[in-house]
């Protein structure tokens, strides 16, 4: 699952010879597309489909008395019905990703994207969600506590959350940040987490970008997912720490070997009860 894709998939190694794909592209001229790929020795798309949700096309309903432009963004989500070609039973599972509006004062558009395209993803294929993307959102505001609470989705990282880091760009601007705002989410009725990739947090960029030592007891756990202390937002002038000293700010993740200021998520699922479907009982027989 891929964001602000503005590339050939064949750059990216994701080529037609081993992988079937498909993406929600931006309107307005815009260059970027969300990217869903597969392999297709492995994975077939069910007879769902896919769907794409342009949220411009979806402002929130009269009663809520608010100005419809002030949703425009043209944000797009992509959510497509895939199945295991060696699974008897074709089950299908909806894999879903979106990036959500950026702008700092619009919590409340990227609160009704959240729930809009949720609930696309969930009436494609059922309850078997897997949902991911930048959600340009911190651990506990709105967006996020609506899929964690409302949608009952787990994210692969919530024991890590506070401190992780997925993006940062704090040291290139003015209000530059680093900070928590991509997600992978899962139905923890339908999935249980075997690996996943381990994310650092604020003091480990440094180390990695100043060579000073990570701050915490001992430094990076060694446990996966582990993080030393640190902070989950850094400003891109220099901070204070809690003893009195000044810390450097947060390295920016761009470089000519990492085209992006986002991290890479990743994680192993499997379908734990793959034999139990909903019943649609019928109480007349």
């Amino acid at each position: 699952c891929l964001q602000e894709v503005d590339c050939p998939l064949e750059d990216l190694g994701l080529g037609e010879h081993e992988f079937d794909s498909c993406a929600a592209q931006r309107p307005g001229g815009r260059s970027d597309r969300c990217v869903i790929a597969w392999r297709r020795d492995r994975l077939e798309m069910g007879p769902g489909g896919h769907r794409v949700m342009l949220f411009d096309d979806h402002p929130p309903p009269k009663a809520f008395e608010c100005d419809p432009k002030h949703y425009e963004s043209g944000n797009v989500g992509l959510a497509v019905e895939l199945r295991m070609k060696s699974d008897p039973g074709k089950r299908c599972v909806t894999v879903a990703t979106t990036h959500l509006n950026w702008e700092p004062h619009k919590m409340d558009v990227r609160a009704w994207q959240a729930h809009i395209f949720f609930d696309m993803a969930h009436s494609l294929s059922g309850p078997r969600v897997v949902l991911c993307g930048d959600l340009n959102s911190l651990p506990g505001t709105q967006p996020h506590q609506f899929l964690a609470q409302g949608c009952g989705l787990a994210s692969v990282y919530a024991d890590v959350e506070s401190n992780a880091l997925t993006n940062s760009n704090a040291d290139v601007c003015p209000g530059g940040f680093a900070a928590m705002i991509d997600y992978l989410w899962y139905s923890p009725k339908w999935f249980s987490i075997k690996q996943r990739l381990r994310l650092p947090d604020a003091d480990e960029l440094r180390s990695s970008a100043y060579g000073s030592p990570s701050a915490g007891a001992g430094g990076p756990s060694a446990s996966e997912g582990g993080c030393c202390g640190g902070t989950s937002m850094a400003l891109s002038s220099t901070q204070g720490g809690g003893d009195g000293s000044q810390h450097p700010p947060v390295p920016t993740l761009l470089s000519e070997s990492w085209p992006s200021d986002h991290l890479a998520l990743a994680a192993v699922l499997e379908l734990t009860n793959p034999d139990v479907d909903e019943v649609d009982w019928d109480f007349n027989n």
